[in-house]
């Protein structure tokens, strides 16, 4: 896990002073006499949730302003002159309201999607066209053929003092250093030239080609077996479909007969009551 430090040097550049400010601004997230000064009833729900917004806020790529209005119980985001709210609501769990934050956050990371051209191996049918035609299976075998495929990447944490971020290209998760072994280039420096040149309107292809000419891979990711069990209270179980609705809409949601929960995804979900079920699984047919 990618853990952000505090840069002690003394001399800073823009990137990491504004990271700082920020940080500094959101002061409010583990103020206790802060928090317990609200109309929002439940106090313990709420101090729990900064906690996870700092530790959230504190890690991805671009420096975030939040607020809290005490009158709607609604906390502001704000990245340069946009910004977004959100509700706060002991009826969401802390997984997915974080989501949320993330689901708006993440437009603004360092990103790209281009299509690119790949070889890769022939298909079955492809073999067995071309041996039907004479060809030799030997050299079918090391046969490849080109094609164009579209690529997605996009920078999701950081971890400033370490100059190592993670990156996730079509859905693989790795770990990279701004830099290389032999010539590391300080993070900070890495992600406000990105800045230059999202600002400069650069094409996808010049963030691509930038983020890979200038940091190197270093480890993957493999979290595709975790399997995360979900066993909410109705009210925030209903919430979590919502909420979770357009991230799983193309996965098939099906009873596991052995466990009694339900697999969706990478979430094993374990009900309170049958019409906690009935009432989700409907909301999942219905759209």
């Amino acid at each position: 896990m990618l853990n952000y430090e505090e840069n002690n040097k003394e001399t800073e550049d823009s990137v990491v002073k504004e990271f700082r400010i920020k940080k500094k601004a959101n002061w409010w997230l583990l103020n206790e006499i802060f928090l317990d000064n609200n109309n929002f009833e439940d106090k313990y729900y709420l101090k729990i949730l900064c906690q996870h917004l700092n530790e959230f806020l504190k890690d991805i790529p671009v420096p975030v302003l939040t607020t809290f209005d005490r009158n709607h119980n609604r906390i502001y985001f704000s990245i340069g002159e946009d910004s977004h709210w959100l509700r706060v609501s002991n009826d969401i769990s802390f997984f997915d309201y974080i989501t949320q934050v993330k689901r708006w956050v993440s437009h603004y990371f360092p990103q790209y999607e281009v299509n690119v051209e790949e070889e890769i191996d022939l298909s079955e049918e492809e073999v067995l066209e071309k041996v039907q035609q004479g060809a030799d299976l030997n050299e079918l075998a090391l046969l490849k053929k080109k094609v164009v495929v579209k690529e997605k990447g996009i920078i999701t944490r950081i971890a400033l003092s370490q100059d190592r971020f993670e990156f996730v290209k079509n859905g693989i998760k790795t770990i990279r250093m701004s830099g290389d072994i032999d010539n590391i280039l300080p993070l900070s420096v890495f992600l406000k030239k990105l800045r230059v040149l999202k600002n400069e309107n650069a094409k996808p292809e010049q963030i691509r080609e930038f983020i890979f000419k200038n940091s190197e891979e270093i480890e993957r990711i493999d979290d595709s077996t975790e399997k995360i069990i979900i066993d909410y209270h109705p009210k925030i179980m209903q919430n979590f479909f919502i909420i979770r609705f357009a991230d799983l809409k193309d996965q098939q949601i099906k009873k596991n007969k052995s466990t009694g929960m339900y697999d969706w995804g990478r979430y094993s979900i374990k009900f309170e009551s049958e019409s906690s079920e009935l009432d989700c699984i409907q909301y999942v047919k219905d759209r």
